[in-house]
């Protein structure tokens, strides 16, 4: 009897091991927080392309606005925004009149066989630039204020006007390349006779990098008047040439049909006799 009760006590079931739920731990043991893993995810084969940040001219800092005689030649659409966002009406009519004096000063006027008097030569290019001037200003405007319009613009008559009065700020500046040719001619510069030039080389040293220079300050008012008009408008400069291109046909092809009808006028008159 005694060695069967040891034989089976041997093979008694293992005494159960010790609760350890929380409940029956110490008063000082803290319980352990549980564990949160973070969701897997799965490593991409190709990592993403990269997108390089967009190139964009910085906004000027508060407090330094831009100024439309120095910042016009290489940000007109912000020089733009910041005259139509302040008072689009500023020195309109002002720009009109000096830039068609500087553009009608430029120009010579040599007749053949007429000798017109100096001071009339420049009294008469003075009112024709005033006049040019406000005619562009105003007819040019409203041509291309419907054109544009046309096009998907979004600009008024003011944004329009003010955009092609400010255009003409290049042209002022361009009108102080000719202060080194009047000291060196006088008032003989604002209607330079080409054929004693061609025999003067001093005149020509003068003349030919201001004619180079003139050229590259036209194409570059072009540039400029495409971006102004098109920011007042709200399309790009593109749509702005596109304007102006039907804006021209709008007023050469009535020109032409009344040069024709008179050529043949007067072919049938001549025809006649």
């Amino acid at each position: 009897m005694e060695g069967s009760t040891a034989m089976s006590s041997d093979f008694d079931d293992p005494p159960a091991p010790p609760d350890d739920s929380p409940q029956n731990w110490p008063s000082h043991v803290a319980p352990e927080p549980p564990r949160i893993e973070p969701p897997y995810v799965p490593p991409t084969s190709t990592p993403p392309p990269y997108a390089p940040p967009p190139a964009y001219a910085p906004p000027p800092a508060p407090g330094e606005p831009l100024s439309p005689w120095v910042h016009i030649w290489t940000r007109p659409r912000a020089v733009m925004r910041q005259i139509l966002d302040t008072d689009p009406r500023r020195m309109v009519h002002r720009l009109a009149v000096l830039g068609g004096v500087s553009a009608g000063l430029s120009a010579n006027v040599n007749l053949p066989g007429i000798q017109i008097p100096l001071p009339a030569v420049i009294a008469c290019k003075l009112v024709v630039g005033v006049l040019g001037g406000l005619i562009g200003l105003y007819v040019g405007g409203g041509l291309v204020l419907m054109t544009g319009r046309w096009l998907g613009g979004r600009g008024s008559f003011v944004t329009v006007r003010s955009a092609l009065a400010w255009s003409n700020v290049p042209v002022i500046w361009a009108a102080l390349l000719w202060l080194p040719l009047f000291v060196y001619l006088g008032w003989d510069a604002f209607n330079i006779n080409k054929d004693l030039m061609l025999v003067d080389p001093i005149g020509l040293m003068l003349v030919v990098p201001l004619g180079i220079v003139t050229v590259v300050v036209v194409i570059w008012r072009i540039v400029i008047l495409c971006k102004l008009v098109g920011e007042a408008h709200g399309f790009s400069a593109w749509h702005s040439l596109g304007a102006f291109l039907i804006a021209g046909l709008i007023v050469l092809v009535p020109i032409g049909i009344m040069i024709g009808m008179f050529a043949l006028l007067g072919l049938a008159l001549l025809g006649s006799n």
